[in-house]
């Protein structure tokens, strides 16, 4: 049976889209005074901090079965230290337009891979389509110009941020699988060990004293790991548990969107008759894509 969407599932996809959506601004920031492995440990051991604080309030205990450490170690690899360094890395030799049609193949990989690994995430023609009007939408949204880029001089960090988009989406299609139903838990877990893998690797390649931060930066990293990073998470895994692997990968559609309407509404950007088509087609891919068969009505 399809997993039916609730009016929470929606809302708890669209946090995501404006928690994530809002944290490419940060990295930029970030980035200008940071090492690539420096960012992405900050913003990991910050997040996993505001997270073991809450978590302790909550009254939750970290001790676990060593099998399920084992697990939330696969998650922590593969849905936050690889991708989070690949995508970064990437982002420093080509633009966001190509990095946005890049990543934006995490739905068609995450379709393709929960339809062999979940009974209730089984390949329609409605979601095939929709994943064509989406991916079509990214495609004018960023510029038509951008794929011209595709194999050029900068190959590698085209194949490192589709590397990153491949994790996450098998990080996606493995998280219905975890066996600890606390949200909250899973979330803590796996960040603290990503932050464990990510910071011993980043001071020794940079070493604290090569560093020279800004106020800006560190300000940034600090609130990208609290909003960017700690809150999307806990976030990420109840949406999933709740709505399916599919419906969470439409948040890769979504957050060009809200880039180009927070651009108008606060960087007073007025977006070209292409951002409005491209919203179009966008949200029509979702729609598509959501739209159930109804199973046969039984003989009588």
């Amino acid at each position: 049976m399809p997993l039916k969407r609730s009016l929470s599932d929606w809302m708890m996809l669209f946090g995501l889209v404006i928690t994530w959506g809002s944290a490419f601004a940060l990295i930029e920031i970030a980035l200008t005074a940071m090492p690539p492995l420096i960012m992405v440990a900050g913003r990991l051991v910050i997040a996993a901090i505001v997270l073991l604080v809450v978590n302790a309030w909550l009254g939750n205990s970290l001790r676990l079965p060593l099998e399920n450490w084992g697990y939330f170690a696969v998650l922590a690899v593969i849905g936050n230290c690889v991708p989070f360094f690949l995508i970064t890395w990437g982002q420093l030799s080509i633009d966001s337009g190509l990095a946005g049609i890049l990543m934006a193949v995490i739905p068609l990989l995450t379709l393709l891979m929960a339809h062999f690994a979940h009974h209730s995430e089984r390949i329609t023609l409605y979601k095939l389509i929709g994943f064509v009007i989406g991916f079509c939408g990214i495609v004018l949204l960023v510029g038509p110009e951008a794929l011209r880029n595709l194999g050029g001089g900068a190959f590698i960090a085209q194949l490192a941020v589709l590397g990153g988009a491949a994790c996450y989406a098998v990080n996606v299609v493995i998280t219905p699988f975890n066996k600890v139903g606390n949200s909250m838990i899973t979330a803590t877990a796996t960040v603290l060990l990503s932050a464990l893998i990510m910071l011993p690797l980043a001071l020794m390649r940079h070493p604290p004293a090569s560093l020279h931060l800004t106020a800006d930066s560190v300000i940034a990293v600090t609130v990208l790991g609290i909003f960017g990073t700690a809150l999307p998470q806990l976030i990420f895994y109840r949406l999933v548990a709740s709505a399916g692997p599919t419906f969470y990968s439409l948040i890769n559609y979504m957050i060009p969107v809200w880039a180009v309407i927070i651009g108008a509404l606060f960087l007073q950007e007025r977006p070209e008759w292409n951002a409005y088509a491209a919203l179009a087609l966008i949200l029509s891919g979702i729609g598509v894509s959501q739209i159930m068969r109804r199973p046969p009505h039984p003989a009588s």
